[in-house]
């Protein structure tokens, strides 16, 4: 009942996840059929995505066995770009993670009272792509002005993984500029940790100690997001 996975008005941990291993991945599924789609159900673990109950996403056809920058292949969840502190990001997995982690989501204090800079707390549910004219723009390598390749080390979330099962895949680019039809860019808990631990400290997907600012060090960890930090 206060778990990641299953349905948490069942208290039985088996019976909380069950038909989730065997179920279809979502009642409808992509047009090529590999990729799963859900609505965010609650209680049908076989309509959960990765049986995490309420949370919309697109699971990947090898579970990310394989994935890569720049293509298709990973899981893509779903995001909310947030104008209110008061909104929870329903059905986005930074939602789930504030089940617990409630101040580091939306808690009194941790933004300013114009929903920007300064964050006391790194933000989540946040746009890139609002960020006009910012070092943002060029995620993971990009020009700025293109979408910009898709990390799978410093991943975001995106609208379009709630769109429908005609027309979602998980993203091969990511829309870096404002006024794009589908916000992309959408930073979350995930972006930046590991739900089941890392080999770093708390649980980051990178060496955090190994991130120093002005040293060159190249597109990795933070500076995939945060693009002018390692500049020397």
């Amino acid at each position: 009942t206060t778990g990641c996975h299953g349905n948490q008005a069942i208290a039985d941990e088996f019976g909380a996840i069950a038909g989730g291993h065997h179920g279809s991945g979502g009642s409808t599924l992509t047009a090529d059929t590999t990729k799963h789609f859900t609505s965010g159900s609650t209680t049908d673990m076989s309509d959960a995505y990765r049986m995490l109950a309420g949370i919309i996403g697109i699971e990947d056809n090898d579970w990310e066995f394989t994935k890569s920058d720049g293509t298709g292949d990973h899981n893509q969840y779903y995001g909310i770009d947030r104008a209110a502190e008061t909104d929870t990001a329903a059905g986005s997995v930074s939602s789930l993670c504030a089940s617990c982690h409630g101040t580091f989501h939306n808690g009194a204090g941790n933004v300013s009272t114009s929903f920007s800079s300064p964050w006391v707390r790194h933000p989540t549910d946040f746009d890139m792509a609002t960020a006009t004219g910012t070092e943002y723009a060029f995620y993971n390598g990009g020009d700025g002005t293109n979408a910009a390749p898709y990390s799978v080390v410093a991943p975001v979330a995106s609208t379009i993984a709630n769109a429908g099962a005609s027309t979602v895949a998980p993203l091969a680019n990511v829309n870096v500029t404002s006024g794009t039809a589908d916000a992309s860019a959408i930073v979350t808990c995930l972006s930046c940790h590991r739900a089941h631990g890392s080999a770093n400290a708390d649980l980051l997907r990178w060496d955090y100690a190994g991130i120093t600012a002005h040293s060159g060090a190249g597109n990795i960890g933070c500076f995939i997001c945060h693009t002018t930090k390692d500049d020397i």
